[in-house]
C-alpha cells in the first residue's frame, strides 16, 4: 500500500542490498579485530558486556576498540570517496 512504511518496493530492496553492499566493503577494508567486534555489535546487536564476554577483553577495551574501528572505517570512507570510487 502506498502510505504503509512497512511495505518494501524494489527500489527500497535495491537501495537496502546497495547499502549493505557497502558497509560490508568498507568493514572488509579494515583489520580482523576491528572486523570481528564491529559484526558483533552491529549485526549481532550484542551488548558491551557480551562482547566483552565473547572477547575476553576488559569493558573499557570494547569501547575504545570499537571507537577506534568506527573512526577508521570514517576515515577509509572518506578516502574511498575522495579517490572517486
Amino acid at each position: 500500500e502506498w502510505g504503509d512504511p512497512k511495505a518494501e518496493g524494489p527500489l527500497d530492496r535495491l537501495i537496502r542490498n546497495e547499502r549493505a553492499a557497502m558497509a560490508q566493503e568498507l568493514v572488509d577494508t579494515l583489520g580482523p579485530k576491528c572486523r570481528e567486534i564491529l559484526l558483533l555489535r552491529y549485526q549481532q546487536d550484542l551488548k558491551y558486556k557480551e562482547i566483552q564476554e565473547r572477547l575476553n577483553v576488559p569493558m573499557g577495551t570494547v569501547g575504545k576498540r570499537l571507537s577506534s574501528c568506527l573512526e577508521r572505517a570514517r576515515k577509509n570512507m572518506r578516502e574511498s570517496r575522495a579517490d572517486g570510487e
